[in-house]
């Protein structure tokens, strides 16, 4: 009986009041999607649209009356302008008039906000869900951006306000994970600075490492495709300026990519005797210039022989050298004189009302390299004695040229064009001769001049390679030839300077004439051939013979191995190994006494 009457009064109850709010279920949230990765590159410009947030009862009445404020998290702002954000009225379920739903609106209808500021956006419940009704308030047009480019920003938007929201904390529930990512890449900088101070042909102490970063400075850790590039400057210059005389080498390569970002060099070392700076560069982006690194020379051995040993080798010749062999020198080119026949174009000048007779205007245009001098000069007949000479032009970054001059009087005249190299150092020259007249425009065009060229081994064995570098015309082609044989190409790059690999390996046995020349990169005009440079393929290293390493093998060589030779130090008796067998032997004494002969 009990029990009846306990069912009957609960029964009684729930008629006249209905369920308990909230007893059934609460309000979920779906937060707002989109701003997972906003670029740090919106910073001040362009807003991220997102979608939603949005809130939807679980009960009736889930969403109270008062604000429902959208908290942005720190780094980040509201867009307060463009279109207006609203906040859509959804029926979820329960039937009935439009006086159940929130703010007694019909469902599909965009309520406006009560408020927006760059850090708030507040909405307004004025009339709850009731009478068994639910909705969903769903956030249209909300955009936001990043308010600085570092550090890079993340958070999530959050709730406040005076309307109690059943299953919704304020502060904390999510209503939409926002996230700065780094913005494209902008530029390189050195992280790690080089040593200000290194031994030429010795690794640098201190390898520099270079990182691929924003306009913020935010390293790109998802790049490893970006590629990086070297070149040397002398320590007074600018990337593009005059280039260092000597070769960099490094692990990796000049030409690398990045990895996540960053390059990390592992082993760095320069070939020359001077100050310079290194330029780091990649396409596209703002390159980097290293602090000034001084190279001081590789220092000489000298040995102090207490004795010369005798060695007796069965059957092999005992050297007698009477003198110190004198090396082949590699001598500044001197011109030959004989014009060029590339034709001139000669153009008729209209004097009109000025009448009289004008001498003749030469002009000359062409390429050559970056930071080049070139001078005009009038000669005598025979190409010895200069007449007439003009201003030094220096070429620009592009390494195009043009330049201007008067003739001297009308007939046969000699002109050459006289070239500096960056340092100041004579090049090959050019010559033209031409029968003037009055009142014409010469035009010698489409010149393409030598490019500077260096060799990194003079000899070498079928098991190495060596490296022709120099500089040329931006964007140009260089190819090298041995003899009349194309046996390497590169590009220019666009600070004028280029280095291309030869393999040993596929060239014949003996001595090459090494030269280089420019092909136009659009109108595949091949230019003018560089000064040769005598390299010798061997079936082993020379240089291995070249004990004290100054590029040549004399007498103080000779010296220098006899005295390894005689030497107790297991360490110092190995430097004879010139074969590489692990073991001191009358072959390496035969290896040394070829390659003197042969370098003699």
């Amino acid at each position: 009986m009990k029990n009846k009457l306990l069912l009957l009064v609960i029964i009684v109850l729930f008629c006249l009041f209905g369920t308990p709010k909230n007893v059934l279920a609460t309000a979920t949230v779906t937060p707002a999607t989109g701003g997972s990765a906003i670029s740090a590159d919106t910073v001040g410009g362009t807003y991220t649209s997102l979608t939603g947030p949005i809130i939807s009862e679980g009960a009736t009445a889930d969403m109270e009356t008062g604000t429902i404020i959208l908290n942005v998290p720190s780094g980040f702002i509201f867009d307060t302008g463009g279109t207006a954000s609203t906040v859509l009225v959804t029926r979820i379920a329960g039937g009935g008039g439009d006086n159940k739903n929130i703010n007694d609106l019909a469902s599909g209808t965009s309520a406006a906000i009560t408020s927006i500021t760059t850090t708030q956006i507040t909405f307004t419940v004025t009339a709850a869900t009731v009478g068994g009704v639910t909705n969903s308030l769903t956030w249209q047009n909300v955009r936001v951006r990043p308010s600085a480019g570092t550090p890079l920003a993340s958070g999530n938007i959050t709730t406040s306000g005076t309307s109690a929201i059943t299953g919704v904390t304020v502060g904390s529930t999510n209503l939409g994970t926002l996230t700065e990512v780094v913005g494209a890449k902008s530029q390189l900088v050195i992280t790690t600075q080089p040593s200000t101070s290194a031994t030429a042909g010795t690794d640098f102490t201190t390898k520099p490492v270079i990182a691929v970063r924003d306009q913020f400075g935010n390293t790109l850790t998802s790049d490893s495709s970006t590629t990086i590039t070297e070149a040397v400057v002398l320590s007074t210059q600018t990337c593009g300026g005059i280039a260092g005389s000597g070769t960099l080498s490094s692990t990796p390569s000049s030409g690398a990519a990045v990895t996540s970002g960053v390059m990390t060099y592992t082993a760095m070392q320069y070939s020359a005797a001077e100050s310079i700076k290194i330029c780091i560069s990649s396409s596209g982006i703002t390159s980097a210039l290293s602090d000034a690194v001084t190279i001081s020379a590789a220092p000489t051995p000298t040995p102090t022989p207490s004795g010369t040993p005798t060695p007796t080798p069965s059957g092999t010749p005992t050297p007698t050298p009477t003198g110190t062999p004198t090396p082949t020198p590699t001598l500044t080119p001197t011109p030959t004189p004989t014009p060029s026949q590339e034709p001139a174009t000669v153009e008729s000048v209209d004097v009109g009302s000025r009448g009289g007779n004008y001498p003749a205007e030469l002009v000359f245009s062409g390429e050559i390299y970056p930071g080049a001098k070139i001078q005009i000069n009038l000669l005598s007949d025979f190409y010895g004695k200069i007449l007439k000479k003009e201003d030094e032009y220096i070429v620009g970054d592009t390494g195009v040229f043009t330049i201007k001059t008067k003739g001297n009087s009308i007939g046969e005249q000699v002109y050459g064009l006289s070239v500096k190299d960056r340092n100041g150092s004579p090049a090959i020259a050019k010559f033209y001769k031409y029968d003037l007249k009055f009142n014409t425009i010469v035009k010698q065009e489409d010149i393409i001049l030598a490019p500077m060229a260096s060799v990194s081994k003079k000899t070498l064995a079928k098991s190495e390679s060596f490296t022709v570098s120099g500089y040329g015309a931006p964007g140009n082609t260089v190819e090298v030839l041995s003899g009349s044989k194309v046996i390497g190409t590169g590009t220019v790059l666009k600070d004028g300077n280029y280095a291309v690999k030869i393999d040993g390996g596929k060239l014949f046995l003996g001595p090459h004439k090494i030269q280089v020349r420019q092909v136009d990169d659009v109108t595949k005009k091949k230019g003018d051939l560089s000064e040769f440079y005598n390299v010798t393929v061997g079936q082993f290293s020379y240089t291995s013979v070249d004990m004290n390493k100054d590029d040549k093998i004399n007498i103080a060589d000779w010296s220098i191995f006899l005295y390894n030779w005689s030497s107790p130090k297991k360490e110092t008796k190995d430097k004879d190994d010139l074969n590489g067998d692990g073991v001191v032997d009358v072959t390496d004494f035969s290896v040394f006494l070829t390659s003197f002969q042969s370098r003699l």
